[in-house]
């Protein structure tokens, strides 16, 4: 075997490991807070041996960044499609909304367990309140433009820092362990909410 196949290989298997060491944190998380999750835990579950995890990541804040990149890249995306739509309207805004529902379907433990674990970690505590800094910036634009075409929105940067804290904290609540309904509930809800809004 030549070198570079031997480096492919060994990339393929880092890889893989890595994949799996995600694969069993995003499962423990989604049946309990990060804080009663362990380094021991997470690779007992994934079944490699505890030295491994520190060959891929630093410390479980690193794993929790690194895991949950993923899902807020699809989260950002989904919210782009909302803050782009070209009107404010009911189907308009469910057509945009779903996505990002569905995404918190996929993701919803994912982010229930960083958003608990920025109260007691510095470093997701920083990356969590970036996030949400860009979706407020996102939604603001929105209602930015809603605002400029007539809508009653007196402070558009608060009422998009209102309607994304409530936006998540709902759909965590909704997804973040066992779904407790329906995406199609979930969906109509937030519709509702911003029709209000944004008459």
């Amino acid at each position: 075997m030549s070198t570079d196949e031997r480096r492919v290989r060994l990339r393929r298997q880092r890889g893989e490991t890595r994949g799996t060491i995600v694969e069993a944190a995003e499962k423990l998380l989604s049946e309990r807070s990060f804080r009663e999750v362990s380094v021991d835990e997470v690779m007992q579950a994934a079944g490699f041996a505890r030295t491994i995890f520190y060959r891929h990541f630093d410390d479980l804040s690193d794993l929790m960044l690194k895991t949950t990149a993923g899902a807020f890249e699809d989260l950002l995306a989904a919210h782009e499609r909302v803050v782009e739509i070209a009107a404010i309207d009911e189907a308009s805004l469910r057509a945009a909304i779903r996505p990002a529902v569905d995404t918190f379907v996929r993701h919803g433990p994912l982010v229930r367990a960083i958003s608990e674990a920025a109260s007691h970690d510095a470093d997701i505590e920083r990356a969590y309140s970036a996030l949400q800094d860009r979706y407020v910036e996102m939604t603001a634009r929105l209602l930015r433009r809603a605002q400029a075409a007539g809508a009653r929105i007196a402070d558009p940067g608060q009422t998009a820092r209102a309607l994304t804290l409530m936006n998540v904290a709902y759909l965590v609540d909704a997804f973040g362990r066992e779904p407790k309904i329906s995406a199609d509930e979930a969906l109509q809800t937030i519709v509702e909410v911003w029709l209000v809004v944004v008459p």
